[in-house]
């Protein structure tokens, strides 16, 4: 059997240690003993691992936990919204993959009724949608937005999105919550700061009076729900052709 020349360093006070004894060990012989005990414990636990029965389910478990520690809110919405396809009622499922829209301004009607708005914020928000002295362009670039109004009040979906931003596992890492609100500034005409009182309107950065319309969804958020529906989509378009069958 070939052999491999290794050296090896030890200090001078262990060298002077082992000189007294030097006529009763071949340093070969020990390295090599030494070293082959170390190699089997380090193979030995190796193999135990492999062995593990639930090894798959336990790197699964970790590779989602490291997509929500790294903030991946996109992948973290697949495999929620997976998760929730797979034990979703038919009406509810069908509902969810064809029908849900939680983009979009919601109506006066739906921002009214909906907890936490108050009177400012209630006046802020016709004036910046139904309001005439409004910059209508800049509105527009918020209707493709998430809103918490069209989200946590929908009638099929709303209660399961607000167990989830209401959940105890964002209590330490608050900025791993999906479901942050946030305000977005609207600028505002001249004409409105005289034919609203409300107080002062806040400036923008580019010196503009604007109005503060609360509740839209971070694009942390957004990105969450974009993986969502993506994965409840592709669940029900999978499992939809064998309904009939």
């Amino acid at each position: 059997m070939s052999a491999k020349r290794v050296t090896v360093s030890i200090s001078d006070e262990l060298a002077e240690q082992a000189a007294i004894w030097q006529d009763d060990y071949s340093p070969s012989e020990l390295y090599q003993k030494a070293l082959k005990e170390f190699v089997q414990k380090k193979e030995q636990l190796a193999e135990q691992v492999k062995g593990e029965p639930d090894m798959e389910q336990i790197i699964e478990r970790l590779k989602k936990e490291k997509r929500v520690a790294e903030g991946n809110f996109h992948a973290v919405g697949k495999d929620m919204g997976l998760a929730w396809a797979r034990n979703a009622e038919y009406s509810v499922l069908k509902y969810a993959a064809e029908a849900f829209k939680p983009n979009g301004i919601p109506t006066w009607d739906e921002y009214s009724r909906f907890p936490g708005c108050s009177f400012d914020a209630a006046i802020h928000y016709k004036v910046a949608f139904e309001g005439p002295f409004v910059y209508k362009e800049d509105a527009q670039k918020f209707e493709k937005r998430i809103h918490s109004v069209k989200l946590f009040g929908d009638n099929i979906l709303g209660k399961y999105f607000r167990r989830i931003a209401s959940s105890e596992c964002y209590k330490n890492r608050p900025d791993l919550n999906p479901f942050v609100p946030d305000s977005i500034q609207i600028p505002c005409v001249p004409e409105l700061i005289e034919s609203v009182d409300v107080g002062d309107f806040p400036i923008d950065d580019s010196g503009r009076e604007c109005c503060v319309i609360e509740g839209f969804i971070t694009p942390n958020g957004e990105n969450f729900l974009e993986g969502w529906l993506e994965a409840v989509k592709a669940f029900w378009k999978e499992v939809s052709t064998h309904l009939n069958a």
